[in-house]
């Protein structure tokens, strides 16, 4: 060792431990020595599991997220129902019963408010509900109006549905995936 080196080792800095070395028998320097390499690979994993933890909160996220979509997806087609047997009906030619697509839209409305007690805890999703809810009231109070008011009243319903889905794909980590094979494919769909 150079001279270089003899002054570092030499340095007060290490004295106190070198002390201590030389009071202690080797099983308990071996033992020192463990734990200080231990005690660096416990901070380490701590770190990578905090890591491996988040990952999984958001993947729970986006699988609530998921589910959630299905059941706007399904309020959606029902909307569309709901919007054309109405039009058709007010413009004399239904094809379809404007009552049972009512029930098939209230049916998957009824469901989609299940989803959300279960899926949305801390989604902020309040506006979009009463946006939504604001126009389904809208909705009902239809009967006897124009077919041009019709589709403009069940269009806005539509769109309240869509905002919702905006929404959820924000709030669940859906529309922004951290990870970039997943975020390629919420694009894909």
């Amino acid at each position: 060792m150079g001279k270089e080196g003899l002054r570092i080792v030499n340095w007060a800095v290490w004295r106190p431990a070198a002390g201590l070395m030389r009071r202690l028998r080797f099983p308990a320097k071996m033992g020192l020595i463990s734990l200080a390499f231990l005690l660096p690979m416990g901070w380490l994993l701590s770190g990578f599991l905090a890591g491996e933890m988040e990952d999984l909160h958001l993947v729970a996220q986006e699988r609530h997220g998921v589910s959630y979509a299905r059941g706007v997806y399904q309020l959606h087609g029902a909307a569309d129902q709901w919007r054309h047997a109405a039009r058709s009906e007010a413009m004399g030619r239904s094809a379809e019963s404007v009552s049972e697509a009512r029930k098939h839209f209230d049916a998957a409305l009824a469901q989609l408010r299940q989803l959300h007690l279960q899926h949305a805890t801390g989604w902020q999703l309040t506006k979009d509900w009463k946006a939504l809810d604001d126009m389904v009231a809208r909705s009902q109070s239809l009967s006897g109006a124009s077919p041009a008011r019709i589709y403009e009243t069940m269009t806005a319903l539509s769109r309240s549905v869509g905002a919702l889905l905006g929404s959820v794909t924000d709030q669940s980590g859906l529309a922004l995936d951290p990870e970039m094979a997943t975020y390629y494919l919420m694009n894909a769909t």
